[in-house]
């Protein structure tokens, strides 16, 4: 057949169903075509190149990926082990399976991003039929960065991982917006170890670090919230918080003795011998604490806040529940207290004991010799200079319209023997002084100390 005219006849040259050509001097065939591909079989050449005619989608265009003795034709689109992609020049990323893992290399560090653009990205397959994990891959996804040794300009905000979830309708009356949800479901499950949506953690590496931070600003914490912004307006029922904890249960928890159902919850974790500073510390705040506690339908006895402290004293060592102190700076102020307590009734009667706005109790154990003991003790430590006006340890105010006409009243008491009830007891002088002084207006009225016991 002459070449003059071979252009012609291919176009209307027919071949069979199956059929290659190209053969070189090796014997082995460049390229085909076929109905049924081949298995194992002899004088492809590694990269023959099959269109397979009754393929679909996935296996229309095959390649050999095996040896001229034993093809193993595989789809073009497919890559077997250690088989790379390569993307830009001088392949500045590669992707490639090594029989164990996927991976993505740069030829050099921060020489781009892998971006996905108006795709969602999820890991798993649904919310019931996610990957399974195992003791062997306890995790579905990792991130590891660091900063490789190198200084970073300070005015640099590093992060591992950020997301960014951005809101700009004017009315957003429904919706939730969350930039990253952390959820834990627990289903039919006996949980008798740590779990949490979120857990955030601060660690020491394995050299020693020191924790430095000269300004407020600078914070390091196992988890950070943080209020950003210029103009911010919180509505009447609004909420902004830095850090929120919210109850969603249906139904309150059923808590056994000795279990805890809190909001927040400061401890130790797992066998952890340190034990924090302080549980939770309030600085440049307008007010350090507001507990809004709503008991509902009161059980027993139920109380709005609770103080334990336990601690191991020594000779020389103090120790104190609750301590208060309050500065006031500025001048010509109205009042000043260390502490306002207060209890509040309506109109209606609703307790058939005492009422108080402050109750103290000394409880002290079945020991011989406790030392001195008071159920309250006043101090002062005034140092102001002049003649003060109206000082006194105790002052009593009256503004309702029910006045108090007892300064002090004893029940529920065994007065025992005669003298075995002071009103007024003094150790220090050796003579009797006087000891109470009544005003009536500007007149006084002296209460005198006697050395002679009441019959």
């Amino acid at each position: 057949m002459g070449s003059h005219n071979l252009q012609d006849k291919m176009k209307t040259m027919a071949v069979s169903s199956n059929g290659r050509f190209f053969k070189v001097a090796s014997d082995e065939w460049l390229w085909g075509w076929c109905t049924t591909v081949p298995s194992s079989a002899t004088g492809y050449s590694p990269g023959f190149q099959l269109l397979h005619r009754d393929g679909d989608s996935g296996d229309l265009f095959l390649i050999n990926k095996g040896t001229k003795a034993s093809s193993n034709f595989q789809p073009i689109t497919d890559l077997i082990d250690n088989e790379y992609l390569r993307f830009g020049t001088g392949d500045d990323i590669t992707a490639h399976f090594d029989a164990t893992n996927l991976l993505w290399t740069g030829a050099s560090e921060n020489i781009g991003e892998i971006r996905i653009t108006n795709v969602p990205f999820r890991i798993g397959t649904s919310t019931s039929d996610g990957i399974t994990l195992s003791a062997t891959y306890p995790i579905a996804m990792r991130v590891y960065a660091d900063d490789n040794g190198t200084a970073i300009d300070a005015a640099q905000t590093i992060n591992a991982a950020q997301f960014r979830l951005m809101a700009s309708v004017a009315a957003q009356s429904e919706a939730e917006f969350f930039s990253c949800l952390g959820k834990f479901v627990a289903k039919a499950c006996t949980l008798d170890h740590n779990t949490a949506g979120i857990l955030g953690s601060w660690e020491q590496s394995t050299t020693a670090a020191t924790v430095t931070g000269p300004q407020y600003g600078n914070i390091h914490a196992g988890v950070l919230g943080r209020v950003g912004g210029a103009s911010i307006t919180v509505s009447a029922t609004g909420i902004l918080a830095g850090l929120s904890s919210m109850n969603n249960c249906a139904t309150s928890p059923t808590v056994t003795s000795g279990g805890i159902w809190a909001g927040m919850y400061v401890g130790a974790w797992g066998g952890a011998a340190g034990d924090w500073n302080y549980g939770i510390y309030c600085r440049d705040v307008r007010q350090c604490a507001y507990f809004n506690g709503d008991l509902a339908t009161i059980s027993g006895e139920e109380h709005a806040f609770d103080i334990v402290t336990v601690g191991t004293i020594s000779s020389g060592d103090s120790i104190v529940g609750l301590n208060v102190t309050c500065t006031p700076t500025g001048t010509a102020g109205s009042w000043a207290s260390g502490a306002y307590i207060k209890l509040a009734s309506g109109a209606t009667k609703v307790i058939n004991g005492y009422n108080s706005a402050l109750e103290l109790e000394l409880a002290l154990g079945a020991y011989a010799n406790p030392s001195d003991g008071a159920v309250l003790v006043l101090n002062s430590t005034n140092t102001c200079t002049g003649s003060p006006a109206n000082m006194a340890y105790i002052y009593l105010r009256e503004y309702g319209t029910d006045t108090m006409d007892i300064f002090a009243r004893f029940v529920d008491q065994s007065r025992g023997a005669a003298s075995a009830t002071a009103i007024v007891c003094q150790t220090n002088d050796t003579t009797a002084n006087t000891m109470v002084r009544c005003m009536v207006g500007t007149t006084p009225f002296w209460l005198l100390a006697s050395t002679t016991a009441p019959s």
